[in-house]
């Protein structure tokens, strides 16, 4: 089945970010979604902080219950307004709330983009391995083969 060509689209969205145990702590944070990406959310925050890229499927799973990748944790906070954001930072951890309505809003646009579970259909896979094997071919330097 042939897909629309969705390649230049991109989506984003505000997140505000409170800090779960300091309300007055805020923290602006955006999201973004590229479909020739499909699988992966952006996470950004002020400052440039922290950026993450987030498969999707946690920030799916995490609106619902517990999901982690990396230095991220998503979980939902028990009051339905607001998901839980938990940043590793070394051997600190810092929990933002953010508001479900605007994450759910985000995952249900990309999903009009690239279906779930149609992700690898989205992949133009003669350019990724193409890609691939310039980066195998050129050479690396130093004492290796």
């Amino acid at each position: 089945m042939d897909h629309p060509d969705v390649s230049w689209a991109k989506l984003s969205a505000v997140l505000p970010m409170w800090q779960d145990n300091n309300p007055d702590k805020f923290l602006m944070g955006w999201l973004h979604y590229l479909p020739v990406d499909p699988w992966f959310v952006q996470v950004h925050v002020s400052g440039g902080v922290v950026r993450l890229d987030v498969p999707r499927d946690v920030l799916l799973k995490g609106v619902d219950e517990l999901a982690s990748c990396g230095e991220l944790q998503v979980r939902p906070s028990g009051d339905p307004m607001w998901t839980l954001f938990t940043l590793r930072w070394g051997p600190d951890k810092v929990t933002f709330r953010v508001p479900a309505a605007s994450l759910r809003s985000l995952l249900d646009e990309t999903a009009k983009l690239v279906p779930v579970g149609q992700e690898g259909a989205r992949i133009n896979w003669d350019i990724e391995l193409a890609a691939l094997f310039e980066d195998v071919d050129e050479p690396q330097g130093g004492d290796g083969p």
